[in-house]
């Protein structure tokens, strides 16, 4: 499947793959010097000599800098921390121990019962581990979303075989709806779904939900499931508006955000990149500061 429309010559042949690399995304851009990545930067030895870089695993994906910003609702880092305050902290990755220092555990230990604090540590990883199995309203949210978006692209990339199951109808009804509504110049048309992008000089990669037209003016979609839309999707579409228009040279007209799931539906345009723009970047150098900090 062409992902782009068009694409200036030097791009022309480019493959873009997305990779999971450490539980995020990176894009690897074949024949592209990412000079990013930890294993492209040549690394000094002791000794003074520079060891050889390995193999590119990728450029940084956009969200990586968007995500910074935040956005509401209930976060993984945020539900962890509460979990740890609670029960106590993991060990390690293994998460069958904890440490000493739970509220929990505590309060038991100290006003409840008098037994030994290991007994109750133990009895916490338990309790921890049963809490942990039970849906956050957040992780149903985002298992919806992912249903909707699969099911939505499958309808979108002419599936006639896709099967949509009963309860991602409703919101993949919506959405195709709306893409029929489209504006003052016609339906939204779609062109291409999960397009990989990169841009040369920023230095990121994402992938584009939906690319459409509408007349002959390029309008770039992001899907979203959650409970609201935020300024850091803003901030991300418009970094995947400039990839876009480094990749092809064409203007982007229009960026939309468009929700569809347990919370309803609503689409809502980027009226301005320019400020969300100037925002993805500031956030680009805010990231490459903070990595330069050093403690002596």
């Amino acid at each position: 499947m062409t992902l782009l429309r068009t694409t200036l010559p030097q791009f022309n042949n480019l493959e873009i793959v997305q990779k999971n690399v450490g539980g995020g995304h990176r894009y690897y851009v074949e024949g592209f010097p990412c000079g990013t990545c930890y294993m492209c930067r040549p690394k000094p030895r002791k000794d003074g000599t520079i060891r050889k870089a390995g193999k590119c695993i990728g450029l940084p994906s956009v969200t990586s800098f968007s995500g910074q910003w935040g956005g509401g609702g209930l976060y993984p880092a945020g539900y962890r921390h509460a979990l740890d305050t609670v029960f106590g902290e993991y060990t390690d990755k293994a998460k069958d121990e904890l440490k000493d220092g739970g509220w929990l555990t505590d309060y038991i230990t100290n006003t409840v019962y008098e037994l030994p604090t290991k007994y109750h540590i133990e009895e916490m990883v338990k309790y921890r581990q049963e809490v942990e199995e039970i849906p956050t309203p957040g992780n149903v949210a985002r298992d919806f979303g992912t249903g909707v978006h699969k099911s939505l692209e499958q309808v979108l990339r002419g599936d006639e075989e896709a099967e949509i199951p009963a309860q991602y109808a409703n919101a993949v009804s919506a959405v195709l709806t709306w893409l029929e509504k489209g504006g003052s110049d016609g339906s939204y048309v779609v062109e291409a779904t999960e397009a990989n992008v990169f841009h040369p000089e920023l230095l990121v990669g994402g992938q584009i939900d939906c690319i459409a037209r509408i007349g002959n003016r390029a309008v770039i979609i992001d899907w979203k499931s959650g409970k609201d839309i935020y300024p850091n999707h803003a901030i991300q579409i418009a970094a995947y508006a400039m990839c876009y228009e480094a990749m092809t040279g064409e203007e982007v007209a229009e960026a939309w955000v468009v929700k569809s799931g347990l919370h309803g539906f609503e689409a809502k345009r980027v009226e301005d990149l320019i400020p969300a723009q100037n925002a993805f970047i500031a956030l680009q150098e805010v990231k490459r500061n903070v990595d330069l900090i050093q403690f002596v």
